[in-house]
């Protein structure tokens, strides 16, 4: 539908990034060097979807589907959502436990769009500013944590296992979707200098 909804019941948030090549200083960005990135054509698209769980566990569901100029292979992971993330503080070291001890190897690609979802609630709900928009925001955060299912849905084109950084791209398509979504649902504000990112995507 054209207002971001969808016939369940859900806002549905969407991002896109692309993959990049190092140009320059790309393998130590971590340490402060100085780099140089390039945009390459292909890209990555998600797009979230919270919706409203009256009874039972909430669910996490992320379906990825990879593309290449011949194939399409589509994977799909669900769990449930309390299991995957300390709801309250979104600590990052649950979600990585999570992934490394209770799930097998093969599920690792879902920690990408995971990790994604629970950084960017983690870092809202610390953020210490006491706007009347923030604690609306918040309070959006512990709902979709505890009363809703949540969708991610993936597609890509960007080579993965090519030094293009295709683990990038699907973490930061999925953290511009949850924005996305925040955005749409009314708790957040482009007027707010840390939403305005979202414009460029």
């Amino acid at each position: 539908t054209t207002d971001g909804t969808t016939g369940g019941g859900g806002v549905v948030g969407e991002g896109c990034a692309r993959g990049r090549i190092d140009v320059m200083g790309g393998i130590g960005d971590y340490s402060g060097c100085v780099v140089a990135q390039m945009g390459t054509k292909r890209e990555t698209r998600a797009s979230v979807t919270f919706r409203e769980r009256l009874s039972g566990e909430n669910r996490l569901l992320v379906k990825t589907t990879m593309k290449t100029t011949t194939t399409s292979e589509t994977k799909t992971f669900e769990c449930d959502f309390r299991e995957c993330f300390a709801v309250k503080t979104f600590d990052p070291a649950v979600t990585r436990e999570y992934f490394e001890t209770k799930r097998p190897k093969e599920d690792s690609w879902a920690a990408y769009a995971a990790g994604s979802i629970g950084e960017v609630f983690r870092a809202l709900l610390r953020d210490e500013d006491d706007e009347s928009q923030l604690e609306g925001l918040k309070r959006w955060i512990r709902r979709c944590a505890l009363g809703s299912d949540c969708e991610v849905e993936i597609e890509s084109d960007v080579p993965q296992g090519k030094g293009v950084a295709s683990s990038a791209a699907v973490e930061v398509a999925v953290a511009k979707a949850v924005i996305d979504c925040a955005l749409k649902s009314g708790v957040a504000s482009l007027e707010n200098p840390r939403f305005r990112a979202h414009v460029a995507m």
